[in-house]
């Protein structure tokens, strides 16, 4: 057995919205009841799944999805603030610092990824990129950024000829006809294959 796939819609369907709003009416009767605990899981289920449901889904920002979009963002939204009100929550409880650290570890899913690249790690990337039998020469300027920042590699000719996603953000990479997509590029600290200086 290859084990399951979830397929790409299955978190912005209908019954999505349904369960994010009965999680809703959880933490409200929960907090009624005076039962942290309970309100805490709840906003961890619920982060969670507001995270997958953006994460996952394959809509680029700045592309229209009405079905998704919007939807996702506001989920993300609300579970940002559900997990700071949950944090406090947490020290009015005996015990709460496993539920305060599943909370942390949640919040942090939220905080953008990106780090900056040292130069040993430029030097490894421009390394591997020569190196072996389809290695590109290191003059050929075959490396782009994406819109955000995010470095890339064109093979072959050097010129984009298909488009591609970023896997950081799902942002437009590559192009068309020896173009690159609006946003892209040249890598201009590979360029000559030398190492950006860094102050």
């Amino acid at each position: 057995m290859n084990g399951w796939k979830l397929h790409e819609n299955a978190l912005s369907l209908p019954v999505v919205d349904k369960w994010f709003k009965a999680c809703k009416e959880l933490m409200e009767d929960a907090n009624e009841e005076k039962l942290p605990r309970i309100f805490i899981v709840a906003v961890l289920a619920f982060a969670k799944v507001a995270g997958a449901s953006t994460w996952t889904r394959k809509q680029p920002k700045g592309e229209s999805d009405s079905s998704s979009g919007n939807g996702d963002e506001k989920h993300v939204a609300t579970a940002r603030g559900l997990l700071s009100t949950a944090l406090e929550s947490c020290s009015k409880i005996a015990d709460g610092e496993t539920l305060k650290k599943r909370v942390q570890d949640t919040m942090e899913l939220y905080d953008p990824k990106y780090e900056k690249t040292t130069p040993e790690e430029l030097a490894a990337i421009r390394s591997a990129m020569v190196s072996g039998p389809q290695g590109m020469a290191t003059n050929s300027g075959h490396r782009y950024n994406c819109v955000n920042g995010h470095p890339f590699a064109v093979g072959d000719c050097g010129m984009p000829m298909e488009e591609a996603r970023c896997p950081e953000y799902g942002e437009r990479i590559g192009g068309s006809r020896h173009r690159p997509v609006d946003g892209v590029t040249r890598a201009e600290e590979f360029v000559g294959g030398r190492l950006p200086e860094l102050i």
